[in-house]
């Protein structure tokens, strides 16, 4: 982490994030697989849903995120008690956000289903999902938290086997409940659920029984009190990047709404769901690699060594452009037999290439933004890459996205135009935030 070869070391620390994300890609592709079987309006439900819980997780990151960059930098600099202390605290605001998100989701959940274009049968289902996976909405808090945890170690491993055994739960749970094999009754949305927030659970149990066999070893026996002061710390480095991905995730809200008053309406939403379960696998290697770059650059700037953590965080974002490259070349050449594992629906299918096609172009500079946020993030900057996603997605994408797909009647398509050439402006920005910020001096 912080001696020795960079480029071998970021490989080495973002191929077990690879392979957790292609597991938690594979367990998003086959419930939308398995759910697709259902019809679009049960597609639509889930895609609905999950938006609502992108919400959710954007404020999850604003602990994690905070956890990842106290226990990198003082695990960098050697001092495991105060890693320890940050890593308690990171878990009981965990847990009373997660309260507190999952009680506001509940009562807000059908006004928000209603705005991102929600009607029908499609609205019934969308709500009945929510509900369920909502009753796991702090395993879910904690699922992330840990995580988190564990990259500001550099123990990317331990995630990996977690995620291998909670996605074998889920997707037998899927099989099993969507579906009604033997015994089970047949479930449909309310099944994919069931299924999702099983492995959540075991997720989070999971990782509580493994800390004190991780560098925390005396984690679990400490104070357990709540230290507002910790609190504070934690939410200071992290409300931005939590932020961030609510301001992310309300323009997604807002993107579905638009698409809604399409003329192509739930075929749009059905094939853009279809489309962000594709593009996971674009985002996987992006994810790893931006996580490689905030352990390397947190541990190293606790090291005191900012040019080496510079370095670790170019060598992370080009691995990371050239895998989220390839990605985006298949995406652009067999688009169309990709949706075909997806849906046959006549309405939901060339959309949903032509999504995967336009979007593809895209993935390079999306990977750009990615990385290095991570990098960022790890030393504790945070607020610059929030100012970039307000002017990208915001100021930019949204506008335009009503400008082409209705003012313009270009409906789905110029929406999926928008979103690609919002997402080349980000990747710009974020670069020049990391080469012009002052991001080596931060104290955390």
């Amino acid at each position: 982490m912080v001696h020795g070869p960079i480029w071998s070391t970021v490989w080495w620390l973002a191929w077990p994030s690879v392979i957790t994300m292609l597991l938690q890609t594979a367990n998003g592709l086959v419930d939308a697989l398995f759910v697709g079987r259902l019809g679009p309006d049960a597609l639509s439900a889930v895609g609905l849903a999950s938006q609502v819980m992108l919400v959710i997780m954007s404020i999850s990151t604003a602990v994690s995120v905070g956890a990842t960059a106290l226990v990198a930098r003082f695990t960098g600099a050697e001092e495991i008690e105060n890693a320890e202390h940050a890593t308690r605290q990171s878990i009981l605001l965990g847990i009373f956000v997660g309260i507190a998100s999952g009680a506001l989701a509940y009562a807000a959940g059908p006004w928000l289903l209603k705005v991102m274009g929600g009607k029908g049968e499609a609205l019934r289902l969308g709500l009945v999902y929510l509900n369920i996976i909502l009753i796991a909405n702090v395993p879910y808090f904690l699922m992330y938290i840990f995580s988190g945890i564990y990259r500001g170690l550099g123990d990317m491993r331990t995630p990996l086997i977690i995620m291998m055994v909670t996605t074998v739960i889920a997707l037998l749970g899927d099989y099993l409940l969507i579906f009604g094999i033997g015994p089970f009754p047949r479930l449909g949305v309310a099944g994919a659920g069931m299924a999702t927030d099983f492995s959540r659970i075991a997720a989070m149990l999971l990782f509580f029984i493994h800390l004190p066999k991780s560098q925390l070893r005396r984690v679990v026996q400490g104070s357990w009190r709540p230290v507002w002061s910790w609190f504070s710390r934690i939410l200071n480095i992290g409300t931005p990047a939590g932020v961030q991905g609510l301001l992310r995730t309300g323009a997604s809200v807002a993107y579905f709404a638009v698409l809604g008053l399409t003329p192509e309406g739930t075929y749009a939403i059905a094939a853009l769901t279809i489309g962000l379960r594709m593009e996971a696998l674009a985002f996987m290697p992006g994810f790893a690699f931006g996580t490689a770059a905030t352990a390397m650059v947190g541990q190293n700037l606790g090291a005191r060594q900012p040019d080496r953590a510079e370095r670790a965080a170019w060598a992370s974002t080009w691995q990371g452009i050239a895998a989220m490259g390839l990605v985006g070349i298949c995406f652009v050449a067999f688009a169309h037999p990709i949706s075909r594992l997806f849906t046959s629906d006549p309405g939901v299918l060339p959309l949903a290439a032509q999504y995967l096609m336009i979007n593809g172009i895209s993935e390079p500079f999306f990977a750009l933004a990615m990385v290095l946020t991570g990098a960022l993030q790890g030393a504790g900057e945070t607020r610059l890459p929030t100012a970039a996603t307000i002017v990208t997605n915001w100021i930019i994408r949204l506008p335009l996205t009503y400008y082409l797909a209705i003012t313009l009647g270009m409906g789905a398509f110029g929406a999926w135009i928008s979103m690609s050439g919002s997402t080349i402006l980000l990747g710009f920005a974020t670069l020049a935030v990391f080469k012009w910020s002052r991001w080596k001096e931060i104290r955390l």
